[in-house]
């Protein structure tokens, strides 16, 4: 099936059985609510496009570029995004279980609500983006520190406590107990209270002040 002169971009992508979107120039397309299950989209285009509420898991996005798409609810449970541009993109509320996310551009994105359990965030960019109410994967740096440093203001020593965890990429979960020695208590005390916030904060980090 090839796309025609009278086709719209969305009535062709809804004819396909095994989409391949790679490198396509999809911008602003309204694709909300479509099942698009492990679509090959690497590379893409989407910049502004709709993707709300779509059905994208296990679909390869990496290198796409989505900046400023909305995707709240959308599905993208195991999905390959590393690579790619999210900047100010919204995710409200969308699904990221286990998907890759390693050196993706999330700066300023809204992941409000968003469950990002499992999720890889190597490298990721997250300044400034939206995290409120969102189910974290505890064991990602980029994720504790950016709340961190999002918390702490122009306060220098808890600026310095964020950047701890962003720079200790080659300490693991149970590594970071070694903070207990190395921070005073008012500030791990702030760490605490900061992830308390967060559903499971209190569970993994309460030992931090014990």
């Amino acid at each position: 099936m090839t796309l025609s002169q009278t086709m719209t971009p969305e009535e062709f992508i809804l004819g396909q059985h095994h989409l391949d979107l790679q490198n396509a120039d999809l911008e602003r397309i309204r694709l909300s609510g479509m099942d698009l299950y492990c679509a090959n989209m690497r590379g893409a285009y989407l910049a502004k496009a709709d993707l709300s509420n779509t059905y994208l898991r296990s679909a390869c996005l990496d290198h796409a570029n989505m900046h400023s798409a909305l995707l709240d609810g959308a599905d993208l449970d195991g999905a390959l995004i590393s690579r790619a541009t999210l900047w100010d993109a919204s995710l409200r509320k969308a699904s990221l279980v286990r998907a890759d996310l390693s050196y993706t551009d999330l700066s300023l994105a809204d992941l409000e609500g968003a469950d990002l359990r499992g999720a890889t965030l190597d490298g990721a960019n997250l300044f400034h983006a939206n995290l409120r109410g969102a189910l974290l994967d505890w064991s990602s740096h980029e994720l504790l520190a950016e709340i961190l440093r999002q918390a702490a203001g122009d306060n220098v020593n808890r600026r310095m406590a964020a950047g701890l965890f962003l720079v200790s990429t080659d300490w693991c979960y149970e590594d970071l107990w070694r903070l207990r020695a190395a921070l005073p208590l008012e500030l791990r005390k702030w760490i605490v209270a900061t992830f308390y916030a967060y559903e499971g904060g209190e569970q993994h980090w309460q030992g931090l002040i014990r």
